[in-house]
């Protein structure tokens, strides 16, 4: 990723072995490559051991997190989050290995429910300024009486 900000972060928490990691690291460069989201790579070292911090530190791009002990995987996965610059974020463990196509559906999810979201709460405004109004007018009559 490259001077503009991500739309996704992939946080993923990592101890122990490297093999896994390696697979999930490699399977989710093939995956983003081919996404239309400009996304970065979360690497949290939850006291990783040796193996995984060379790993870590080989793979290009990628931000490291480092926790010096373990701190299971909410907590290391908490840290990955507040180090993350993406306006979504998505935790992979990290024996994950995300499929091609993986990550654009998810995207386009959780844009329409915002969508719906927004005008689900616009329409709730907009209800509640009518109901307003017509205990306004009600009010008015009454005391008129």
């Amino acid at each position: 990723m490259t001077g503009t900000r991500p739309r996704v972060s992939v946080v993923i928490v990592a101890a122990r072995r490297a093999d896994r990691l390696e697979g999930c690291l490699a399977a989710l460069a093939r995956a983003l490559d081919e996404s239309a989201h400009p996304a970065e790579v979360v690497i949290v070292l939850n006291g990783a051991d040796a193996e995984v911090r060379g790993l870590a530190a080989r793979t290009t791009g990628a931000v490291l997190v480092d926790a010096a002990v373990g701190l299971g995987f909410a907590d290391g996965a908490n840290l990955g989050v507040a180090a993350s610059a993406g306006e979504l974020v998505l935790l992979l463990h990290d024996d994950a290995e995300p499929r091609a196509g993986w990550l654009d559906p998810l995207v386009a999810i959780l844009d329409e429910t915002a969508v719906r979201s927004h005008r689900d709460a616009v329409e709730a405004v907009a209800a509640h300024e009518r109901v307003h109004a017509e205990l306004q007018a009600l009010r008015a009559r009454l005391g008129d009486q």
